[in-house]
């Protein structure tokens, strides 16, 4: 929980005035509540943060995202009928192998195939053929998520 400010410090032996004290306590209401911002959260990060891991376990914020990497690539003139594999590196290796997800950006989508091929904890081969009767260019989109047990590594 983030520290609280209290407005009046109260000390013993005086009178407690009731609108301090309601003050204060309204000061603790309002951060218990949800009402942080940029001044009560600036220091905090994402391993501070513990959330439900896709195991049943705990995490921190940092390791549960670090399991999502997205990207895309340009497939440049795709010839009619050709099969052409594009190998796109991780920006950071997986643990072991993700699923990795592909789609194209293309408001034709009967005129590709996609797939995801040869995944590894650090690359996959981007797949395309084009069933276009001419030479087409397009963005391959793709998702790769982190389903195992192990926590993602800090290193490349």
């Amino acid at each position: 929980m983030a520290q609280i400010t209290l407005p009046h410090i109260l000390t013993n032996g005086t009178v407690a005035d009731a609108t301090q004290v309601m003050a204060n306590f309204q000061a603790i209401v309002d951060v218990v509540n949800g009402n942080l911002g940029s001044d009560n959260l600036a220091s905090l990060s994402g391993s501070d943060v513990t959330c439900i891991d896709i195991n049943g376990g705990t995490t921190t914020l940092n390791n549960f995202t670090s399991r999502f990497q997205a990207g895309w690539t340009q497939f440049y003139k795709l010839n009619p009928k050709e099969r052409r594999t594009i190998t796109v590196n991780f920006p950071k290796a997986f643990p072991d192998r993700p699923i990795v997800f592909v789609s194209v950006n293309d408001p034709r989508p009967e005129l590709w195939f996609v797939a995801a091929d040869n995944v590894t904890a650090s690359q996959f081969d981007f797949v395309a053929y084009s069933n276009a009767s001419s030479d087409l260019s397009f963005w391959g989109y793709w998702l790769a998520v982190y389903i195992g047990a192990g926590a993602p590594r800090s290193g490349g």
